[in-house]
């Protein structure tokens, strides 16, 4: 069974919470990046593995016994049913396309730009 999107991402958003910074970090700006870092991280991880189970799970409408096959036409369509699984796997191609730019991204910011300082 599918969760629904609510569910799914509370769930992602509940293990995202659930991780920390690295303790042995001195700074406490670098703690903070470091957490946030690893948070988006745990986010794009927790939202995009279960939706690549969830597309590989269904199959395609040619491995689908005639019987099967005829009902999907006559429920949803082929058609329709191939654009959703595959509008599904966009959605986690995106999300994983998403972790390395914002992990790197949060690393690189600064809390106050260097000439605010002086």
């Amino acid at each position: 069974m599918v969760p629904p999107a609510e569910e799914h991402l509370a769930s992602a958003l509940r293990r995202a919470r659930r991780v920390g910074g690295n303790a042995k970090l001195r700074n406490e700006a670098a703690r903070a990046r470091n957490r946030a870092a690893r948070q988006m991280d745990e986010l794009t991880r927790a939202i995009s593995a279960p939706l690549g189970a969830i597309a590989r799970g269904f199959p395609t409408p040619a491995r689908l016994h005639p019987f099967e096959a005829a009902l999907l036409e006559l429920t949803i369509g082929a058609a329709n049913y191939e654009r959703r699984l595959a509008r599904v796997d966009a959605l986690r191609r995106s999300a994983v396309e998403v972790r390395p730019g914002a992990a790197c991204g949060l690393h690189a910011l600064q809390p106050y730009p260097m000439d605010a300082l002086r």
